[in-house]
């Protein structure tokens, strides 16, 4: 650890100044300096863009492909470069990059409310919390090998951790067979769906279980959530449109859902 904080000063000075050379030698009026980088952990750096007057986020993506060449020859090794647009900035995976330390993350939250990782937005970095009073609904999306499932499973994790059972009752679907298996056991899990009839059981349940709360004018009562991981595999169009209407007003009826997919 104590090497790669020794190192991070030149990298940045060097990557920040290959950024800055490829947007002059393409006369693009837009740029960073040293001291505009987010070092997110051992994740990423977001590298802050200022630009010209006449200069637009679409110019910049057009570049990415040289700015991707540019790192790549920097760092020695395929280096792909983002665009992130608020805050404007060009994201990069750290050089040494490390897992977050779950150890430091405060797990005691309120009830109905989820951890999600850590916040490297601005200033102190800080846990990052999701609650479903804010945000009834989640969709995680990302390719394989992502961190899809093992972020399902820390929110699935921290919401059952600090709810109690008779507040909060889980609905689980993984055709998988696999990442959601571990919570089928916990006090608060109403069913596991592992294939695509049991899943379809499981959706319309909470369209009849949202009908039946809208018929009595139901707000109270525990809170029901459904969990779909890799969504894809029961996302037909009969499906979507029954989940469509279920979720549209099931926030006002303490029905929430989080969904993981790698095509959103």
């Amino acid at each position: 650890a104590e090497e790669v904080r020794r190192r991070m000063p030149a990298i940045i000075a060097g990557e920040v100044a290959a950024i800055n050379r490829t947007f002059q030698e393409r006369t693009l009026d837009a740029g960073t300096r040293p001291a505009w980088p987010v070092v997110a952990g051992r994740s990423y750096i977001a590298y802050g863009l200022k630009l010209g007057g006449a200069v637009l986020p679409q110019d910049v993506e057009e570049l990415l492909p040289k700015l991707t060449e540019a790192l790549s020859a920097l760092r020695r090794r395929p280096t792909d470069v983002r665009l992130r647009r608020k805050p404007l900035a060009l994201e990069v995976s750290h050089p040494f990059p490390a897992p977050l330390d779950y150890r430091k993350a405060s797990t005691a939250l309120q009830p109905d409310t989820m951890l999600t990782g850590r916040n490297y937005s601005g200033g102190e970095p800080c846990d990052d919390t999701l609650c479903f009073d804010d945000t009834p609904h989640v969709l995680i999306a990302g390719t394989t090998g992502s961190g899809k499932s093992t972020l399902l499973r820390m929110m699935v994790a921290t919401l059952a951790l600090n709810t109690s059972p008779d507040s909060l009752r889980l609905y689980l679907v993984d055709l998988k067979n696999e990442d959601l298996l571990p919570f089928r056991r916990l006090p608060h899990v109403e069913t596991t769906a592992i294939t695509r009839a049991q899943a379809m059981d499981v959706v319309r349940f909470m369209h009849a279980e949202k009908n039946r709360r809208v018929m009595e004018g139901k707000t109270t009562g525990p809170r029901f959530v459904l969990v779909i991981d890799e969504l894809a595999q029961i996302a037909d169009k009969s499906t979507v449109q029954l989940l469509d209407d279920t979720l549209a007003v099931a926030r006002s009826k303490r029905i929430n859902a989080i969904f993981a997919t790698q095509k959103p």
